[in-house]
């Protein structure tokens, strides 16, 4: 087959004629197999068509041919990074950048697939690299950005994300500055970040989600409302926006509709935890009538015993999306006035045995550390601020000995109040941490090497429950805050006052 066969091939290939172009160049490598610029231009091709597999055999027919040149390099990463095998694509990516030192493509795919990998700092490098040599590359200076906004080094991803705006006016960076003044608390700045980017992007579904968090912060049910509808009507086949329009309906007491919502999202996706615990275990938050009082708690027993049985479903491949999924709390059950310690210890069990997968090692027994001259003791809460659990607990970190304890403080929500401040000062170390993911709210604790934790109100808050079936110190205690044992067997003791209890609080 001629040279002239070749041109034709690559005509087709240029007019988007992707299916004639494959089989022209296939009939000229069937008679020039040693043509490495053919493969090449076929795994091209074929890249663009979808055809992965095909793809990848010819790309890998070019470097067998001898083409090692930076372009085949970085096709041979971006077929690996689509066909699922980043390392393979890393590898690719990292030897297509070092055959061609200051080319901009190869960093900036590698950073984004080291971001994939979980390497977050290494991703950094490679995108400050790609950066040089891309100075006006809207979108390696959002990766950047994003890069730095996971390691929580927020004023730097602020102002990365601020100059990717001069660059590009994307939707990702308004939502992602959006996202750091949440972090922040400057409601009014991240209300006008995130309805910047829903106006660039009207289907960026994770900027109406954040827009009902932030009405919620402003206790504006009708906002809430609103903008989680958006969220579904932008994405119908979003989970996320799915569970947070049936979370906000119990929210504002709409408990059938809540379990009715929840149904739908199961019934289309059968693993999903978070629905299934709402489909069945969402209570009302006022009853008609005492024998209101035990239909529901029925059906929450036949609900449990459902999840019970076919908890081997609710299995997934990350910390993360484990810890998210088992984002619930059966507040309202200690509503109904009765003794809970069975319902709240089948379901610790079940969702310990969700974790425990996800999280290798993390439920089993922590030795204690290495003696020390002060006992390390961790307090991990939603509500250190001017509320009753800010006021009922608060004395226990500012009125601990300092001389015997070293208190570690682990703050999730973004209110700062005086009760907050009086205990960041008695506190040896305060972290803040609103807003950021559980398995890092996990990770910081595990770092700090407890001795005892406690959790004061565990129950109270969604994202206190799931962290307490894990085992992040050798002692882990549960304080009166929300007063009914949490049935989690990773919490060894429960703290209250006997003026509080009844006689047979010990059975409870």
């Amino acid at each position: 087959m001629s040279a002239a066969s070749l041109d034709e091939a690559r005509e087709r290939h240029r007019r988007g004629e992707l299916p004639g172009a494959i089989d022209a160049y296939s009939e000229f490598l069937a008679e020039n197999p040693q043509r490495a610029d053919a493969w090449h231009l076929r795994a091209l091709a074929e890249h663009q068509a979808g055809r992965l597999e095909a793809a990848w055999q010819s790309v890998s027919n070019a470097v067998g041919a001898g083409d090692a040149g930076s372009p085949t390099l970085l096709l041979a990463g971006l077929i690996a990074r689509d066909r699922g095998d980043l390392a393979a694509a890393d590898d690719w990516f990292a030897r297509a950048a070092s055959s061609r030192p200051g080319w901009g493509p190869p960093l900036a795919n590698r950073g984004q697939v080291l971001m994939e990998l979980g390497r977050t700092g290494e991703a950094l490098e490679v995108l400050r690299a790609a950066g040089a040599a891309e100075p006006t590359n809207a979108r390696v200076w959002n990766n950047m950005a994003l890069a730095l906004l996971k390691l929580d080094r927020l004023d730097e991803a602020k102002r990365a994300f601020e100059h990717t705006l001069t660059l590009t006016p994307l939707a990702t960076a308004h939502f992602n500055l959006a996202r750091i003044h949440n972090l922040r608390n400057e409601v009014p700045k991240a209300m006008e970040q995130a309805n910047a980017a829903v106006q660039r992007d009207p289907g960026l579904t994770d900027a109406y989600l954040l827009l009902g968090d932030l009405y919620r912060k402003l206790r504006d049910a009708e906002g809430m409302r609103r903008s989680y509808a958006q969220a579904v009507r932008a994405n119908p086949r979003s989970t996320r926006a799915r569970n947070a329009y049936a979370e906000f309906l119990a929210s504002v007491g709409d408990a059938e509709g809540a379990k009715t919502a929840y149904r739908h999202i199961l019934a289309e996706e059968p693993g999903g935890l978070r629905a299934a615990l709402g489909a069945v275990l969402t209570l009302p938050q006022v009853y008609a009538s005492p024998g209101d009082v035990g239909d529901w708690r029925r059906k929450f027993t036949e609900g449990l015993e459902g999840l019970e049985a076919s908890a081997e479903r609710f299995r997934y491949p990350t910390p993360r999306e484990a810890i998210d999924q088992a984002r619930w709390s059966n507040f309202y059950l200690a509503y109904q006035g009765r003794d809970d310690r069975e319902l709240q210890s089948r379901y610790g069990d079940l969702i310990e045995g969700v974790l425990r997968p996800a999280f290798a090692g993390l439920t089993e027994a922590r030795a204690r550390a290495p003696r020390r001259d002060r006992i390390r003791v961790g307090f991990s809460s939603h509500f250190f601020f001017n509320c009753t659990v800010g006021r009922y607990f608060s004395s226990w970190i500012t009125r601990l000995d300092p001389k015997r304890f070293e208190a570690y403080v682990y703050y999730t929500n973004d209110w700062i109040a005086d009760d907050t401040r009086a205990v960041a000062a008695a506190a040896a170390v305060f972290r803040h941490l609103p807003g950021r993911s559980f398995d890092m709210v996990a990770r910081h604790i595990l770092d700090d090497q407890l001795d005892a934790l406690v959790y004061p109100e565990m129950g109270m808050h969604v994202q206190s429950f799931p962290l307490g079936a894990l085992r992040l110190a050798p002692v882990q205690v549960a304080g009166w805050g929300h007063p009914v044992t949490t049935g989690l067997p990773q919490i060894d003791y429960f703290v209250s006052c006997e003026a509080m209890e009844p006689g047979d609080s010990p059975g409870h």
